[in-house]
């Protein structure tokens, strides 16, 4: 057996040295050492130091299996490679004490894994079934303008309300569909790599302007999100790999949604299919969307989705158009994240693109009606829906939400473990999601309001209080 190194302090600190030797970061525990051991940093200095060739390389030291295997599960593989351990032992580390730790460890969370799992399962087993489970209130269209003429913003740093208001024209709707001869090549798209950056992700945030647009008060919301946070509390793999960012402004929280993909290309065949069945729309960076009030149990969210297409322009809200393609068949358009899509934009039919194998060209479109596409997944809807209710209340009733129940306070991080079940800390202090200047305007606005009411009672103006109220908002 290794001789474990000599360490001032005594105690665990024996079986790790203070500092990594090759990554020169502090160790203070044994399960944070396990864990620095796994961390991409680490084991790309060991492959470094240990320069093995392509035929003795392990499985575990490519980024992608890294990235697959749980962190206790890749310190055990490092640590059981003969030229890794001798490697460690040389630095200091006593690897047969980590290696008992991280196994002890690893089985430990599996089994808290796996209860966590079954207990989750359960409590969506009580949640009654039921197919309406989303039901709409209210649908408002509108177009965003995403051009940026300076520096684009972070999107957990909030822009000023007025340039949201500015930035979202109220009652647009998006393109109509065309009919098109198949096959049919696909348009040549400039590739562009496009960064998740506001103004070009209006977030949320579009909820703000659509509210005072529409003249929809706060206490008539409870929490403002895009569709992005209805598919991660129903489990969708994707989804619950991101971050969502929570804050109060008054009786409304409004949920920010960060995703873990940073970037997304705005010349891919998806968008392709879109600009082949659909007219221009309004610019380069414009996009168009819905905001849909909707309760799901208790609660009252106003969800803003973007839409594709529309039947009618004189009746855009009943009918609206997605658009789906795909060159692996009607499965992947119909399935998967689709029907709970179509449950939140109110799209009323869904087109899907048939593309060949190099995704050049369409080869056949199909229309289906969305309330046929969610009949033929009714079974996963409902436990979709089983699983939002619950979720939702979870997080709507944490304690750290509770907390900030008064007023606007500290922003909340919302992640999802392993089991896709929420997790909620402080975030840091520099996120921010509602707008600054809110507070200023809302007071402002009400003191108008109440000034011109008092004119009224006075003089008896009513048109004068009916012309300042609409330019209040």
């Amino acid at each position: 057996m290794t001789e474990p190194p000599h360490n001032a302090g005594g105690g665990t600190r024996n079986v790790f040295p203070g500092k990594c030797p090759l990554c020169e970061s502090v160790l203070n525990s044994i399960v944070q050492a396990c864990h620095h051991l796994a961390g991409s940093k680490h084991i790309a200095n060991v492959n470094s130091r240990l320069q093995l060739s392509d035929h003795d390389l392990p499985p575990w030291m490519s980024s992608l299996a890294a990235k697959a295997l749980p962190k206790l599960k890749l310190a055990v593989e490092l640590l059981r490679h003969p030229a890794s351990r001798a490697l460690h032992c040389r630095l200091g580390f006593h690897v047969e004490s980590l290696e008992i730790v991280a196994c002890r460890k690893e089985a430990l969370e599996d089994k808290v894994a796996i209860a966590t799992r079954d207990d989750l399962r359960t409590s969506i087993s009580l949640i009654e079934p039921n197919f309406d489970w989303i039901v709409s209130k209210g649908r408002w269209l509108c177009s965003w303008d995403g051009r940026c003429t300076g520096k684009p913003l972070n999107l957990t740093c909030s822009p000023d309300v007025q340039d949201i208001r500015k930035r979202c024209a109220a009652d647009i709707a998006p393109p109509l569909v065309r009919q098109v001869c198949t096959p049919a090549e696909l348009p040549k798209l400039e590739r562009q790599c496009t960064n998740l950056q506001w103004p070009h992700e209006p977030t949320s945030r579009l909820g703000i302007a659509v509210m005072m647009d529409n003249k929809i008060s706060f206490d008539q919301v409870d929490i403002l999100v895009t569709t992005a946070f209805i598919h991660a509390l129903s489990g969708n793999v994707t989804n619950t790999k991101d971050v969502f960012y929570l804050e109060r402004h008054g009786p409304t929280w409004c949920c920010v949604h960060v995703p873990s993909a940073q970037t997304y290309d705005s010349g891919s065949a998806g968008h392709a299919a879109e600009a082949l069945l659909r007219g221009p729309p309004g610019g380069p960076d414009v996009s168009y969307n819905v905001c849909s009030l909707v309760h799901i149990g208790n609660y009252r969210l106003l969800i803003a989705s973007e839409v594709d297409a529309c039947d009618d322009a004189s009746d855009a809200t009943s009918h609206l158009v997605e658009i789906k393609s795909s060159r692996r068949g009607l499965a992947k358009m119909l399935g998967g994240k689709t029907p709970v899509q179509l449950a939140c934009n109110g799209c009323a039919r869904i087109m899907c693109c048939h593309l060949n194998e190099n995704e050049t060209q369409v080869t056949r479109v199909e229309s289906f009606r969305a309330e046929d596409v969610l009949a033929k997944h009714r079974a996963s809807f409902i436990y979709k829906g089983q699983r939002v209710g619950l979720l939702l209340d979870k997080i709507m009733t944490d304690p750290l939400l509770a907390a900030n129940s008064t007023s606007r306070r500290q922003v909340i991080k919302l992640a999802f473990d392993q089991n896709r079940a929420p997790v909620l800390q402080l975030a840091s202090e520099d996120v921010h999601v509602f707008p600054q200047d809110l507070d200023s305007l809302v007071a402002d606005t009400s003191q108008r309001c109440c000034a011109i009411v008092e004119l009224h009672d006075c003089v008896g103006w009513k048109h004068v209080l009916d012309e300042e109220l609409i330019a209040a908002g």
